[in-house]
């Protein structure tokens, strides 16, 4: 992916507690593997990954996007995995779907039978 100083970067902000929150940022400064934004002057995100990476503490709880879609998009994929996982539960209603119902769910999810 190319980063241009300038560029809009998305930073989506996963506190301990509660919602995550999402900042608007520019670019400022790119280095060879790191790139700063103007809200994070003193954190270096990976130009790969887009992630904050401290060298002392490993854990991210800041990650960039290049558009708000793939922030929203994560978070519809979240839901529905948890919509399946609960469905499919023990307690779950799965055992309301018929056999062609899984079948087809399988099928669609190129699950080996």
């Amino acid at each position: 992916m190319k980063l241009e100083i300038g560029q809009t970067i998305f930073v989506e902000v996963f506190p301990h507690r509660g919602p995550t929150e999402i900042r608007e940022c520019q670019i400022e400064k790119i280095g060879n593997k790191y790139f700063y934004l103007d809200k994070y002057h003193d954190k270096g995100f990976d130009k790969q990954t887009l992630k904050y990476t401290n060298k002392e503490y490993t854990q991210h709880n800041v990650q960039g996007y290049l558009t708000t879609q793939e922030i929203t998009d994560r978070h519809e994929k979240n839901r529905l995995r948890e919509v399946l996982k609960r469905h499919f539960e023990t307690w779950g209603d799965s055992k309301n779907n018929t056999l062609e119902e899984l079948k087809q769910v399988c099928e669609l999810l190129k699950l080996n039978q």
